[in-house]
């Protein structure tokens, strides 16, 4: 039961949003490199922290897919990779905005 809502520019290129009802194993959401779509389960739209972190997460695979960096990368690897990424990179940038945004005129 998949809903196509909208689409994300990762790379130049338009990958789908889907939501879906579930994952089976209780996921929040999916990249799929062979179709290059991110779905998201229905739970992630109930708050938006919990929609961002997820989408974050999944653009990370994305672009990770994109750019070949993952090739060869194990499942464990790459899930490593795109934690730190999510958890350490991110947030750095965010402040970065921030501090930006505090010098705006």
């Amino acid at each position: 039961m998949k809903n196509n809502v909208s689409s994300i520019k990762v790379a130049g290129l338009d990958i789908p949003l889907n939501v879906v009802a579930s994952f089976p194993d209780g996921r929040l959401g999916e990249y799929d490199g062979n179709k290059r779509e991110i779905s998201l389960s229905q739970e992630c739209l109930s708050n938006m922290k919990l929609f961002q972190a997820t989408l974050i997460h999944e653009v990370v695979h994305c672009a990770l897919d994109l750019s070949g960096a993952n090739y060869g990368m194990s499942e464990k690897t790459e899930e490593q990779v795109v934690t730190a990424v999510e958890a350490l990179a991110v947030p750095a940038v965010r402040l970065i905005d921030d501090v930006f945004k505090q010098h705006l005129p």
